[in-house]
């Protein structure tokens, strides 16, 4: 694969959103960064899978839209659009002051978490990806 190292990167970073969502949860530590960072993990993921089936992926934050391209070539991953459309919100909502910012559980958060995981490692085994220890 001639962008393995493009791809290299963007599951690195994908991994350290995921490693800091984990490691806050754990602590019980600000709420909307877990938030954010699940987003970012599965965003960096979902793209790096996007490069994976030699795709570019688009600028864009909107985890559906990246859904949508993907499955014009893997339909596989199409049954977990709910948790993107959950995990969406969180890019905005988590990341600026609104007019009633939103107080994230952190139930609500371990299982999107946990949700957000399930799409991960099927990404993570479709592109053969063993995580650096």
């Amino acid at each position: 694969m001639k962008n393995s190292y493009i791809l290299e990167e963007w599951l690195e970073k994908a991994s350290h959103d995921l490693s800091a969502a984990k490691l806050l949860l754990k602590e019980k530590h600000y709420p909307d960064i877990i938030a954010f960072h699940i987003h970012q993990a599965l965003e960096k993921y979902l793209k790096a899978y996007l490069i994976y089936l030699g795709l570019i992926p688009r600028k864009t934050h909107d985890l559906t839209k990246l859904l949508q391209e993907i499955s014009a070539k893997d339909s596989s991953l199409k049954k977990h659009e709910d948790i993107c459309l959950k995990v969406d919100e969180y890019y905005i909502e988590a990341r600026y002051p609104l007019d009633s910012p939103q107080d994230y559980s952190y139930n609500e958060l371990a299982q999107s978490l946990n949700e957000t995981e399930t799409i991960i490692n099927i990404i993570k085994d479709k592109i053969h990806y063993k995580e650096q220890a």
